[in-house]
């Protein structure tokens, strides 16, 4: 390959990741932690740290769930404890669907991978700055959860707060 072709090859890629990070401005934070060997057990709390400035803004918040289309289940149950800049926390038992009533997979999926990004809270505002956590444990009635690849936490600006 000459040199000016691989200039311009290194000039495309660069733009184009350029372009794609770029076009996700609403995201403040997004993180997804991977399952050791596919299999998420009980003691296996991954756990988010957000920092927020902007207390005027709302912000919607997903989790997101990658899985295999061998996954038993069509949801996912999940207790989120959030814990405030303040020390405070509070949990919260959310059911993430992961496929429709007739079992096609929710999301997107290539092959046997399917990614899934449900919203939890919709126009959130958190009232105060600082670091927030947010811990995932799964409490399906098994004590080790097959084929759940990664989950992650994602909070993105959706506008300022009204008066």
């Amino acid at each position: 390959m000459t040199k000016s072709l691989q200039r311009v090859c290194v000039l495309i890629i660069g733009t184009c990741l350029f372009f794609l990070t770029s076009c996700d401005s609403k995201r403040v934070y997004e993180e997804n932690i991977d399952i050791p060997s596919y299999i998420w057990n009980l003691d296996f709390k991954p756990t988010f740290n957000v920092t927020i400035e902007d207390t005027a803004q709302l912000y919607n918040i997903y989790v997101n769930v990658r899985h295999t289309t061998y996954y038993p289940n069509s949801n996912l149950w999940v207790l989120i404890t959030t814990q405030f800049p303040d020390g405070n926390k509070i949990e919260k038992r959310v059911n993430l669907p992961l496929a429709d009533k007739t079992g096609k997979w929710d999301g997107e999926c290539l092959g046997d991978i399917c990614d899934a990004q449900i919203q939890i809270q919709e126009n959130a505002f958190f009232n105060q700055p600082g670091n927030y956590s947010f811990q995932l444990a799964q409490i399906m009635r098994t004590n080790n959860l097959p084929l759940v690849m990664s989950v992650g936490l994602r909070v993105e600006k959706v506008g300022e707060k009204k008066e």
